[in-house]
């Protein structure tokens, strides 16, 4: 932005903003809760009219298939069997008919997912190995669990309306199913929700020969601006696009990634996106608990606690 200053936190984003139409681009920036000078606006309305002519532009993608190779197997002899190991790892494999651990070509990569945090990118490429380290770039994209960064939680409780909160600055934190028990001192009982981040491996699923990015875009993204051109990870098999991920609110449509103009990740170096700033946000997780009293006819139980 080349006038004003934002008085809130914020950081700076790219979207693939050329792959939408002008209206759905424009909404997309009037709704991140920024208020832009008339300057910034028109230099914004510039930038995504630039981004939909680069993308008009773009054809022949259903031919653009990444290539694949092998990862030495010196390097995966010990990591492959744990990974396998891991009580997570089941969880790559929903709705799965193959996997495989590989090497991808990152840019050539198909992409559902049109939005990249570029200050988390920024970091991830400090962090990220040089593309001739390849035992320090498996750790980084295929991390084991106790190789897995720690991201701070911070939680509390409200006895007086029986209410959990959670917040966080991981955006990737997410409820991760039910938890239940029973106190071994006190007996009482517990019911509630475990937490925690997304899966951490890189994956990349073949949908009926498009390879798309599963899980991984920010850390795929700071390897290709490193100047890498593979990455290992997870290599998934599926004919249910459901599985693949790409179906979530938000995400490019089923109809544009199966067409001759899907975005594949090195568009985010290209016009077709857009940078711009969004308000810093973080991920908060409210619990609440309640007893109500109802007729037992309206709610039976087959027995009595």
């Amino acid at each position: 932005m080349s006038e004003g200053t934002l008085e809130y936190p914020f950081q700076n984003w790219k979207s693939l903003l050329g792959f939408f139409t002008e209206a759905e681009a424009f909404n997309i920036l009037k709704s991140q809760g920024i208020q832009f000078t008339p300057k910034q606006e028109e230099e914004l309305n510039t930038k995504v009219r630039e981004a939909l002519k680069h993308a008009s532009t773009i054809v022949g993608r259903r031919a653009v298939i990444p290539d694949v190779k092998e990862i030495p197997v010196q390097y995966m002899a010990d990591r492959e069997q744990r990974l396998r190991n891991e009580p997570t790892f089941a969880e790559h494999l929903i709705g799965m008919s193959e996997v495989s651990l590989s090497q991808v070509e990152i840019g050539n990569l198909h992409v559902f997912q049109p939005n990249l945090n570029m200050d988390y990118v920024k970091r991830l490429v400090a962090k990220a190995p040089e593309p001739d380290n390849l035992a320090d770039l498996l750790r980084f994209c295929l991390p084991l669990r106790e190789e897995v960064e720690k991201f701070p939680v911070v939680g509390g409780f409200n006895p007086n309306t029986n209410t959990v909160t959670l917040m966080s600055e991981n955006l990737d934190m997410r409820m991760l199913g039910q938890v239940q028990g029973e106190d071994p001192k006190t007996g009482h009982r517990f019911f509630g929700f475990a937490y925690g981040g997304g899966l951490s491996q890189i994956s990349v699923v073949d949908y009926k020969g498009v390879l798309m990015i599963k899980n991984g875009y920010h850390r795929a993204f700071a390897l290709l601006e490193k100047g890498h051109k593979f990455m290992p990870c997870l290599l998934l098999k599926t004919d249910d696009y459901q599985a693949t991920g790409a179906a979530g609110t938000g995400f490019f449509t089923f109809e544009l990634m199966l067409s001759d103009r899907s975005p594949i990740l090195s568009d985010f170096q290209s016009p077709a996106a857009v940078a711009y700033p969004r308000r810093l946000i973080r991920v908060v997780a409210s619990i609440h608990g309640e007893v109500h009293w109802v007729p037992a006819s309206s709610f039976p139980l087959s027995h009595s606690p």
